[in-house]
């Protein structure tokens, strides 16, 4: 079994994850990789809430690299949206560039990140978020 899910666990972490193998029997542990925690920061000023992915754990985001995950501090699951998972799997592609000390390819990935989602914002005739800025100010 390999699937993706988004766990909320009972330290209010929320993590997405490769599942690798459900617990069987008397077995408490979820085998996971390539865990990545969502973290939510709000700019209550703006009105906006942004998410971004940071590894879960520090240097195991190796392909050979497995966690256990207790079962029961585990509150919730779901499957994860196609726009999270998109997410995810380009933050695994920039996280494993810093690893490999990689900075032109991360440096790639996040101006090809930051043109995919000016492409997105040019797509639509409504007013973005881009768009209220004055461009004779300094920001």
């Amino acid at each position: 079994m390999s699937a993706y899910t988004q766990f909320k666990l009972a330290n209010g972490d929320e993590i997405v994850a490769q599942v690798i193998q459900e617990p069987e029997g008397d077995d408490y542990n979820v085998v996971i990789k390539n865990a990545m925690m969502v973290v939510r920061t709000e700019a209550l000023r703006d009105g906006f809430r942004y998410y971004s992915f940071r590894p879960w754990m520090s240097f195991q985001l190796d392909d050979d690299y497995y966690q256990l995950l207790n079962f029961n501090q585990i509150i919730g699951e779901a499957k994860p949206a196609k726009v999270l998972l998109d997410q995810y799997f380009k933050a695994i592609d920039s996280e494993a560039a810093v690893e490999a000390g990689d900075e032109e390819d991360d440096l790639a990935n996040i101006r090809r990140i930051v043109a995919d989602i000016k492409a997105d914002y040019q797509d639509s005739d409504e007013d973005n978020v881009i768009s209220l800025f004055n461009k004779d100010k300094l920001h």
